[in-house]
């Protein structure tokens, strides 16, 4: 969700802008939406391609002693 609003910041700073220096924020925004589509979460492109995967660990196992 950071990712989101960062990209919505730079934009509405890049619409603002009256200055040629829009480079840097040009790759700020670039950056911010990388790391929101890269993210665990389920939005990102991993989750997409991949699908959603439940990670158990060895100690989330019970054991029945019965």
């Amino acid at each position: 969700m950071s990712s989101i609003a960062c990209c919505l910041i730079g934009v509405a700073m890049l619409l603002d802008m009256k200055e040629l220096a829009f480079i840097p924020l040009i790759s700020s925004i670039l950056v911010a939406a990388s790391l929101g589509l890269l993210g665990p979460g389920a939005y990102s492109l991993d989750a997409r391609m991949f699908g959603r995967r439940l990670v158990v660990s060895s100690s989330d196992k019970t054991t029945s002693g019965d």
